[in-house]
C-alpha cells in the first residue's frame, strides 16, 4: 500500500520531522499519533491512520488488482492507493492525490449528498456495505460494491477510513439476466393451458403454476406437502386397474433417467372427482453426468376428451350391433326406442316431433281397400269436363 505523501516502512516514520511520533503497536497494526518534538517543540500535524505493520502486507495489498484498496482522511480525501484502484477506477496514484471521494460518484449521488452521508453513517457505525453506481476516469460507470470502515484511535478519534471497492458489474448483469428468465418462466407458468410443476430429489413439489392446483383439486398448503407417492389420490390404469406407485410417470422417469411422454392415467381426487390425466415426466440434473436431482411433470387434464371417446365407442358397438341384426330385431328396438324417452335424440325422432317439423308437410293417408280415388274438382288440375267425355 502506497501511503500519498509517507508510507508505512514496517512502523518506521517515512519523514525526518516525524521521527519523534509515539508509535503504539498491537499484533498486527500499528497507529501513529502527533507527538512533540523534544529540540524546538515542533509537532508533526499531518494526517495519521491506521496500517498493518508489516511490509509483506502492503505489497499483498498493492498486488491485489481486483479490488481497489485505499485510505482516506476524516474528510473524504485520498490518501492511499493500490494498483487495484488505478485497474478498476482509471486514475494513477499522482492523479488521484489528495483528491476526494465524491470523484468516484455520480453527479446525481453528489446532488443528494450521498459521499458526505456514508462518510458519517460509517465514522457513526464504524462500517458501512453499499452497492451502487461508479465513476471512472474515462466517465464511464461501473456497479460497485464497497465497504467502507471507520479508523480510530485508542481514544476513540476519527483518524480515518479504509474503503474497499469490488467492481459488480458483470456479476450484476448477470443477476439481470437471471431475474428476467425468472420473470419469463412465472410468465409463462401462469399463462400455461396445462399444469406445470417442479418436483425435488426428496420428491416435494417445490414450483408450480396454479393450473396444477385446479387440476387435482388442491390448496398451496396441499401442495407444499404434496409427494411423487401422493398417498391422498387415487391413481388407475386405463382398463380400471390400480397404478401401484413404482408405476407412476414420475417414478419412471427418475428411476431411468428418461423422460416419458403421454401417460394416461386415471385419478381419484381427495374430493372423490374421478378426473383423466394426460402426463409428461422429464427428470433434470445439475451436471449431465450427475444423478437427476429435479423432475419437471406436465398435467393436461383430458376427462372430456376421454369421455367423448368413451361415448363414441358406445355408439359405433352399437351401430354395429344394429346392422348385424335380423329385421324383426332391428323393428322390435325401434319400437323400443320411440317408446321410451331417455333415448331421446339417439335413434329415430325424438319424443314430440312431428312430420311437419321436418318441412316435409303430412303424411298422405292409406285408401281403404276397394276404394275409388276422389274424382278432383273441376279446376283442379284434371281438365274441364266436356259433352264427349259424359
Amino acid at each position: 500500500m502506497t501511503l500519498v505523501g509517507g508510507h508505512c516502512g514496517g512502523c518506521e516514520p517515512s519523514e525526518p520531522e516525524c521521527e519523534y511520533r509515539k508509535q503504539i503497536c498491537t499484533k498486527q497494526r500499528c497507529q501513529w499519533r502527533d507527538a512533540v518534538h523534544s529540540g524546538d517543540g515542533h509537532s508533526c500535524t499531518r494526517w495519521s491512520w491506521l496500517s498493518v505493520c508489516d511490509p509483506r502486507f502492503n505489497r499483498f495489498v498493492n498486488a491485489v488488482e481486483d479490488y481497489a484498496i485505499f485510505l482516506l482522511d476524516p474528510q473524504g480525501t485520498i490518501v492511499s492507493w493500490n494498483d487495484g484502484a488505478e485497474q478498476i477506477k482509471g486514475y494513477t496514484e499522482p492523479e488521484i492525490h489528495e483528491e476526494h471521494l465524491s470523484t468516484f460518484y455520480t453527479d446525481t449521488d453528489i446532488d443528494d449528498g450521498v459521499p458526505q452521508a456514508n462518510l458519517e453513517t460509517a465514522a457513526a457505525e464504524g462500517h458501512l456495505e453499499d452497492e451502487g453506481w461508479r465513476v471512472r476516469k474515462d466517465g464511464s460507470r461501473f456497479w460497485a460494491n464497497i465497504v467502507l470502515t471507520a479508523i480510530k484511535d485508542d481514544d476513540g478519534m476519527l483518524q480515518g477510513f479504509t474503503k474497499v471497492t469490488r467492481d459488480m458489474t458483470e456479476q450484476r448483469e448477470y443477476k439481470q439476466q437471471l431475474w428476467q428468465e425468472r420473470d419469463l418462466t412465472e410468465q409463462i407458468l401462469d399463462t400455461s393451458p396445462i399444469g406445470i410443476f417442479l418436483m425435488n430429489d426428496s420428491g416435494e413439489i417445490t414450483l408450480a403454476n396454479d393450473r396444477v392446483k385446479d387440476i387435482l383439486g388442491v390448496t398451496d398448503e396441499d401442495l407444499s406437502g404434496l409427494v411423487h407417492s401422493a398417498p391422498e389420490f387415487d391413481f388407475i390404469k386405463p382398463n380400471g386397474e390400480p397404478i401401484p406407485d413404482a408405476g407412476l410417470p414420475v417414478k419412471q422417469a427418475r428411476q431411468t433417467s428418461e423422460a416419458v411422454f403421454g401417460i394416461d392415467i386415471g385419478v381419484i381426487r381427495p374430493d372423490d372427482q374421478h378426473i383423466w390425466l394426460s402426463i409428461n415426466a422429464a427428470p433434470l440434473s445439475d451436471d449431465q453426468s450427475a444423478e437427476p436431482t429435479k423432475t419437471v411433470v406436465t398435467l393436461k387434464d383430458i376427462t372430456d376428451r376421454k369421455q367423448a371417446n368413451e361415448a363414441l365407442t358406445k355408439l359405433n358397438t352399437a351401430s354395429r350391433e344394429l346392422m348385424d341384426a335380423d329385421p324383426q330385431t332391428i323393428r322390435d328396438r325401434a319400437v323400443a326406442v320411440g317408446r321410451s324417452r331417455d333415448t331421446h335424440g339417439q335413434f329415430g325422432y325424438p319424443p314430440g316431433w312431428h312430420r311437419r317439423d321436418s318441412g316435409l308437410g303430412p303424411r298422405r293417408q292409406q285408401r281403404p281397400a276397394g276404394a275409388r280415388p276422389a274424382v278432383p274438382r273441376s279446376g283442379a288440375g284434371c281438365g274441364r269436363r266436356t259433352a264427349n267425355n259424359g
